[in-house]
């Protein structure tokens, strides 16, 4: 009998397999089938996830059987012999005569060795799963041929799980049809952020911000293999986000693991075809052949997509492909390392190819990046106009930084280019200057020309108003922007489409939201007129945030769809405007209830908006975000959150954002119970008088009024606070009387609810319940309201039993209690966690099995105990068994 080693039959120890994947999990939740095939490249974890599902198999007593295969397994006979001699390791009775047969003759038919085997198993009436790993190996004609005979025989009950770095030649178009093929690909087995998290931290002890781990998520793509490498390196560093900020295929741990790993593996014409063809952003096959001197280009990208060498089709007919961002790295380093000038020829060639097709973007980033800044100059000025329509504004940043000052005076054009880009990005200092000198050369060269001059001055007019903005002086932008409008009329739809776009974000930053919303109606006709898809879905984000800032929750979800869809149609899922209209779309989540989709989409889309997003929306995004993470008791994150609003590049010209973010981090400290340091940052600020001399809202004091009122009305008030609630009434009363005016109905509700708590604070009950209730219908809309939601436990407890009209403290253990609240208010979710809290489950098994963060989970509960009126999960859990919601 053939002997092998037992390693051969023993499953490896893996630390990634340790990380909860609920995702996957629920991909193999469904009926088991015949073959599930799990394909991916080097260090994406294969391994380590057929072996959690083959340990997780043995716990529960069921019959698998691991088998490690290499090289020598190409020979069919040991191939067999292993599968035969692992299998008889849990059932005894199957394959003994297929034994025999192989020994007696190693050139036995396979059909015949395989129906004894098979014939065997049906017998034995027991189904049993075998792990086949690292099946590429082992492949051969032969052994494809086995392995599809006993696909096809198999009983039911019998199951293969097969890793490989390739897609195995077997029968698998048969397998689908059949539905008897799972297959998991490196798509479903990269790490997502959650799982990241847990790697990092579960695993490597490594405490890292939500910020941090995204962009390593990120910077890794979800390989497993380069988040390992990664993780290693972090525990070494003290300045962990810049190493995560420059951590690339470069990196030695990871340069050796893929040489080794994988291009020592492939022959010479594939690593001259990866090296050429690493300098390419994306790649198709008439680009590669240019660059490579070959014409079978789609051929090779097609071998390397089957191969699984860290290439990912960009487009459902394989047009286009891209390398994995650490694999093209490590293949750019080398290739440069070895020959700089071939680097160069290989990017001016891309660049020219690019040009010809069409492809005017890429074809700027080649020739910046081979150094060709004059052709890169003369190409921006070509295609400027075009990315500005599509919002394609980053880009354009990222480009006219590497054009150095001597080359961009050369191209006139480029001078307007740059000031449409200081605007998105907040640079406004020198903008009079630039612009007077636009001017000049723009009356100049249209000496001869009047409709052309006409058109550069209604151009640097708009430019104007957008520096306004640029410096946050959202008055002089109202008062330049609106009589340009009139001047423009219909003229420049282009033009008077964006300053109306300006006007109406300064005007919603203002709190004059009908001054905005006539801005917005022009700017949706204007930019519709132009054609300009960046245009129109930026006037839809505007009217969005109006709407949410007025309590028009529809409009504004109404909106926020119709600005995504306009963005992923004409500029791209993932362009800078379908980020813009996420954020909104995340906030509009947030005032719904919908958390999870909230903090989902704000986490990932607002760090990408921060360099060239409008100030007026990364305010509004900013602060979405930290309450939303306050509510989840995530302090840290969200003072974080504020902390990458302070350092914006936007100026600050009149102290919007200062003021914004001293009155967010003293509710946030006011959340967490600490006073001192609410006061402490009160102190440093050196806050002036709160005089308000504005009829409407005004901005900037009414949000330090707000933080001021806080101050009094902390919980635990340290003794140095002079404190004076008996003027905090009459003080918040000027401010409602203001918003009100403007129909700012998000901050009214947050004003009426700090005046009801400063009327209690005075010992007036009544007075405090009928500040709510002229503004809510009912004690039930307050208590369901995203703004009291916002506020403390403690403070949510003493507005319910004043608007409930107790003016004494609830008893936790009270049964009667829960005749208060209403828990059929319950959602799908909650019911789930509470099934949970039942069966005695913790936070992080919860977590775990409903697929959800730790934090949504603590939510859930914080909710579900609200709504019975307890303090603990085991009251929550005695109230939903009283209510009959549990057995």
């Amino acid at each position: 009998m053939q002997r092998f080693a037992l390693t051969k039959l023993s499953v490896p120890v893996t630390r990634s397999a340790k990380v909860a994947r609920p995702a996957l999990a629920t991909l193999l939740s469904e009926r088991p089938r015949r073959l599930t095939l799990v394909t991916a490249p080097a260090g994406f974890g294969k391994t380590s996830f057929a072996a959690q599902r083959y340990l997780e198999l043995r716990a529960s007593g069921s019959a698998a059987v691991w088998i490690s295969l290499g090289i020598e397994e190409r020979d069919s006979y040991r191939f067999l012999s292993l599968l035969i001699e692992a299998t008889r390791q849990v059932l005894p009775s199957v394959g003994h005569y297929a034994l025999k047969l192989l020994e007696s003759s190693p050139d036995v038919a396979v059909s015949r060795l395989l129906t004894s085997y098979v014939n065997d198993l049906v017998a034995a009436e027991t189904a049993i799963t075998i792990f086949l790993d690292d099946y590429q190996l082992a492949e051969s004609p032969q052994n494809n041929e086995a392995l599809d005979l006993l696909l096809r025989l198999a009983p039911n009950g019998f199951a293969v799980v097969l890793t490989s770095r390739i897609s195995p030649a077997i029968s698998l178009a048969a397998l689908r049809v059949s539905d008897l093929l799972t297959e998991i690909t490196h798509e479903e087995l990269k790490f997502s952020v959650e799982e990241t998290a847990d790697f990092v931290k579960g695993l490597h002890g490594i405490e890292l911000s939500r910020d941090e781990i995204r962009l390593l998520k990120d910077k890794t793509e979800g390989w497993v293999a380069g988040l390992q490498l990664a993780t290693l390196a972090l525990k070494k560093r003290k300045d962990r986000l810049t190493f995560i900020r420059h951590f690339n295929g470069s990196f030695r741990e990871v340069s050796d693991y893929l040489f080794s790993d994988v291009l020592c593996q492939q022959d010479e014409a594939t690593r001259e075809f990866l090296f050429r063809t690493s300098v390419l952003e994306r790649m198709s096959a008439g680009l590669c052949n240019a660059l490579t001197g070959r014409s079978d280009g789609q051929r090779m990208l097609e071998q390397l997509e089957a191969c699984n060498l860290f290439v990912v089709p960009l487009d459902e007919v394989r047009g286009w492909y891209r390398y994995h961002h650490l694999f093209r790295e490590f293949l750019r380093h080398r290739t440069l390392a070895a020959d700089p000038q071939l680097t160069a020829r290989l990017l001016e060639q891309a660049s020219l190819f690019c040009e010809k097709a069409g492809l005017d973007g890429e074809a700027v980033t080649y020739a910046l990046e081979g150094g060709a800044t004059e052709r890169a100059a003369t190409l921006v000025t070509q295609c400027a106009l075009l990315m500005i329509y599509r919002g394609h504004i980053p880009q354009l940043v990222s480009w006219l930084k590497n054009i150095p000052d001597p080359v961009a005076l050369r191209h006139p054009r480029l001078m307007a280019i740059r000031c449409w880009t200081d605007f998105h990005v907040g640079r406004s200092r020198q903008a009079d200057q630039i612009l007077d000198a636009m001017e000049a050369a723009g009356v100049a060269a249209s000496a001869n020309d009047s409709r052309d001059a006409a058109a550069r001055s209604a151009e640097i007019a708009a430019l104007r108003v957008g520096f306004h903005i640029a410096a946050d002086r959202l008055g002089d932008a109202c008062a330049t922007g609106w009589p340009l409008l009139r001047e423009l009329g219909d003229r420049y739809p282009f033009i008077g489409g964006t300053v109306a776009n300006m006007v109406a974000m300064a005007s919603i930053g203002r709190a004059e939201f009908a001054s905005a919303r006539r801005a917005i109606a022009l700017g949706i006709r204007l930019l519709k007129a132009a054609e300009c898809p960046y245009g129109m879905s930026h006037a839809r984000i505007g009217q969005g945030w109006c709407a949410l800032a007025v309590g028009d929750v529809g409009l504004a979800e109404r909106s926020a769809l119709e600005a995504k869809a306009i963005a992923a149609e004409q500029c791209g899922e993932r362009s800078y405007p379908a980020m813009l209209a996420a954020c909104l779309h995340g906030a509009v989540a947030y005032e719904s209830g919908a958390i999870e989709s909230a903090a989902a989409e704000l986490e990932e889309n607002l760090p990408l908006i921060r360099e060239c997003g409008t100030i007026e929306i990364q305010r509004a995004a900013s602060v979405a975000l930290a309450r939303l993470q306050g509510r989840l008791g995530d302090f840290s994150a969200a003072h974080a959150t504020l902390d990458e609003l302070a350092t914006c590049q936007h100026e600050d010209a009149e102290g919007a954002t200062r003021a914004l973010i001293l009155h967010e981090r003293i509710r946030l400290f006011s959340l967490s119970g600490e006073s001192e340091r609410a006061v402490e940052i009160w102190t440093a600020a050196e806050v002036g008088s709160l005089e308000c001399d504005r009829d409407g809202w005004d901005r900037v004091k009414d949000e330090l009024i707000l933080a001021w009122v806080r101050l009094q009305l902390l919980p635990r008030r340290p003794e140095v606070l002079l404190r004076r609630p008996e003027g905090l009434p009459e003080t918040l009363q000027q401010s409602a009387a203001r918003a009100s005016a403007a129909g700012y109905r998000r901050k009214l509700e947050e004003i009426v609810l700090l005046l009801a708590r400063a009327h209690l604070e005075l010992g007036s009950v009544a007075q405090a319940r009928s500040a709510v209730l002229r503004l809510w219908k009912s004690p039930q809309d307050c208590l369901a309201s995203t703004r009291l939601l916002e506020e403390s436990e403690g403070v949510r407890d003493l507005l319910a039993r004043a608007l409930n009209g107790s003016e004494t403290s609830p008893i936790d253990g009270d049964m009667a209690a829960c005749d208060r609240h209403n828990p059929d208010s319950l959602s799908a979710r909650e019911l789930e966690v509470l099934s949970h809290l039942a069966a005695g489950s913790q936070t992080r098994l919860i977590a775990t099995d409903l697929a959800i963060s730790e934090n949504t989970v603590k939510w859930h509960v914080r909710n579900i105990m609200e709504k019975f009126g307890v303090s603990n999960r085991l009251s929550a859990v005695a109230h939903a068994r009283k209510a009959g919601l549990l057995p």
